[in-house]
């Protein structure tokens, strides 16, 4: 799962707990080298159901773990040094960038018309690129615009027949 959210509630689950059980929450931002255990006072109850809410301040990608403990009984285990999460959650706040490599405008002969093409090559800069992000679009007066190709690679170069021989051409990319 990948967000632009950097503060969300992590829940112990969807069914209400049995009363007298509790949860126990860890996080890691090492992919479970390290767990840190959350304070039993920053765990609150709705509806039966223990959470707490997570907040982090930079990008990364953030692991969780929860151990069940119910009133009687045998306790889930707390994770150790190595075991890995359950469940990540990819922050990612930061737009990816976009680069215009080449506009080249290339023409073939078919029967017995000239067609013009506008070869465009690109490349797209992000820590947690969405693959198949990028569109070419079209315009005549720069205010409409029409998609000619889309779900392109993060990396690429394609040929757009052109509508006319003047015009605009823009990419977009989008983020997760």
């Amino acid at each position: 799962l990948v967000t632009n959210k950097t503060s969300f509630p992590v829940p112990a689950g969807t069914n209400p707990f049995a009363k007298g059980a509790s949860a126990e929450f860890y996080e890691t931002n090492n992919n479970g080298i390290d767990w840190e255990m959350i304070s039993p006072s920053k765990v609150t109850v709705s509806k039966g159901i223990p959470s707490y809410k997570f907040k982090s301040e930079k990008d990364g990608k953030y692991g969780f773990w929860v151990r069940y403990i119910p009133a009687k009984g045998k306790s889930g285990v707390s994770p150790k040094s190595g075991d890995k999460p359950p469940f990540s959650v990819v922050i990612d706040t930061t737009p990816p960038r976009l680069k215009s490599n080449t506009i080249k405008i290339i023409q073939k002969q078919e029967a017995d018309e000239k067609i013009f093409y506008a070869l465009v090559s690109w490349s797209a800069f992000d820590k947690y690129p969405s693959k198949k992000s990028v569109t070419i679009e079209m315009s005549l007066d720069s205010k409409t615009w029409v998609s000619k190709k889309e779900d392109l690679e993060i990396r690429g170069s394609e040929a757009v027949q052109l509508f006319v021989r003047q015009g605009y051409i823009r990419l977009t990319i989008k983020d997760k």
